[in-house]
């Protein structure tokens, strides 16, 4: 493949396009494949991936185009691609805006000292160790450490490399009950090795996937609406997301939000602060596809929308003083947490978790709960819960339990009361 150098080169050389991003992602990976016990194949992978963007300006408007660049394209070919990526932007123009310029160059190469594979191996060993229950056992399971290197330059001379550890792990956790075996599925995504929190992820699968194999229906106890409805994992990252989209310049631009700044998100005061970085936090990265780099930016403010962030594209149509960026991760803080004394419903996996943005219905068929009757927990399965997320979020409360996930860092626990539970 044609390196960074002779890409740009040929791209400088183009008279007929007004600008171009250039992103090439080097991906580098130790993967194992286990059934039950037993590693059935560990690989190595690597790949190279480049893309350009071009941009042809027309008038007071701007088009754009990608190409993807191949292992065998050289210097003739890519003038080809690049001249007809000119072409067909020319067919698809909006209102201008401009590139990242005047960015802190960040060149973040890898401090990692193990070869991925001895990471992956210690990943192994942390699932096995973990992996003690006798009541529970995990069927398949596929380990995968990466190192991403992500170097992005534009036409307005910004220039990054990111380079970033991510150990993951899917795992099919598999418990029985009267001869009848029940399945589960967990996913773990982490942008450091954390042999506790691999650990600790093991026993409460291996443990929930027993619960789902006892669990009784939900006519068997007494629910009411008023009844707390704690929420989390995949559930938590959906509706920290939805918050995102709602607050960023996108959905403004286009009037899809259903925050305006200045306005309550909720009458329950919390803070949500966008970070490019977190510790454990896999989505995280120190610039954004469009080279922005990226600083803490606080968007929420005692549950008050106090600001936007987003795209350089829909915050240049918004005027936007200073462009933030698109953020991948975000902190929240609570002002107040509760603790889980009182009678509770917590959602341990739902089928297929929902998030409508436009109409703000969230929820789904639950596939295993735990009702904490004051006194026990008692597994649940086979009922659906639903409620509407903009009104929901108005009352929101949140758990003392802290946790960090993918897309956050924060309170383990969203809850919520008068949701439909049937």
């Amino acid at each position: 493949m044609m390196n960074t150098e002779e890409i740009v080169q040929v791209l400088k050389n183009h008279s007929d396009l007004s600008d171009y991003e250039y992103t090439k992602v080097t991906k580098n990976a130790s993967e194992l494949f286990f059934v039950k016990k037993k590693m059935e194949l560990n690989r190595v992978v690597n790949t190279d991936t480049v893309s350009i963007v071009v941009y042809k300006d027309v008038d007071d408007k701007r088009g754009s185009s990608m190409i993807a660049v191949t292992s065998a394209d050289d210097a003739d070919s890519l003038n080809s691609k690049i001249t007809a990526a000119v072409k067909k932007a020319e067919t698809a123009l909006n209102p201008y805006y401009p590139l990242a310029s005047n960015q802190t160059s960040l060149i973040k190469e890898s401090a990692n000292k193990e070869s991925l594979n001895a990471i992956a191996l210690k990943a192994a060993e942390a699932i096995d160790e973990a992996n003690q229950s006798s009541e529970s056992w995990l069927n398949a399971t596929e380990i995968f450490v990466y190192v991403t290197r992500t170097e992005f330059l534009n036409s307005n001379d910004v220039h990054h490399v990111d380079t970033k550890l991510s150990v993951e792990f899917e795992t099919i956790p598999t418990s029985s009950h009267n001869n009848e075996e029940f399945e589960s599925y967990k996913y773990y995504r982490n942008n450091t090795f954390d042999k506790a929190s691999i650990e600790q992820d093991i026993r409460d699968i291996l443990h929930l996937v027993k619960q789902r194999s006892i669990a009784r229906t939900i006519d068997t106890v007494n629910i009411t609406k008023d009844t707390p409805v704690y929420m989390y994992g995949e559930m938590a990252n959906l509706i920290v997301g939805n918050i995102m989209e709602n607050t960023s310049y996108a959905s403004h631009v286009t009037q899809s939000n259903h925050y305006d700044i200045d306005k309550p998100v909720s009458n329950t005061k919390f803070d949500m602060i966008l970070k490019g970085q977190i510790e454990g936090a896999a989505n995280a990265r120190t610039f954004d596809n469009h080279g922005v780099v990226l600083k803490e930016t606080e968007i929420i403010h005692d549950g008050i929308n106090t600001n936007l962030f987003g795209d350089i594209q829909y915050g240049h149509y918004l005027n936007a003083k200073e462009i933030t960026g698109s953020y991948p991760v975000a902190e929240i803080k609570a002002k107040n947490t509760v603790d889980a004394l009182q009678p509770h419903l917590i959602i341990d996996h739902f089928s297929a978790p929902q998030l409508e943005s436009a109409s703000g219905y969230f929820g789904g068929e639950v596939r295993l709960a735990r009702y904490f009757d004051g006194e026990k927990y008692i597994p649940l399965t086979g009922f659906s819960i639903t409620g509407n997320i903009y009104e929901a979020l108005q009352d929101v409360e949140f758990s003392s339990e802290n946790t960090t996930t993918q897309k956050y860092q924060g309170p383990k626990y969203f809850i919520f009361k008068n949701l439909n539970i049937a």
